[in-house]
């Protein structure tokens, strides 16, 4: 299990990379693997015990 410090931490890093990759390339693919990989990290920090059963 990783602890709520670590995916916050988690979140804003991915939140950066998906920001830089809009602000950069352009790159809609890019940005739409990004924000996949955001969003399955805030389902996990909103909904912790989904995750854990899985």
């Amino acid at each position: 299990m990783t602890d709520t410090r670590t995916l916050e931490n988690e979140v804003e890093e991915i939140r950066w990379k998906m920001y830089e990759a809009y602000q950069s390339s352009k790159n809609y693919e890019e940005i739409l693997k990004v924000s996949q990989q955001l969003d399955h990290l805030l389902n996990e920090f909103t909904c912790p015990a989904r995750e854990n059963s899985q």
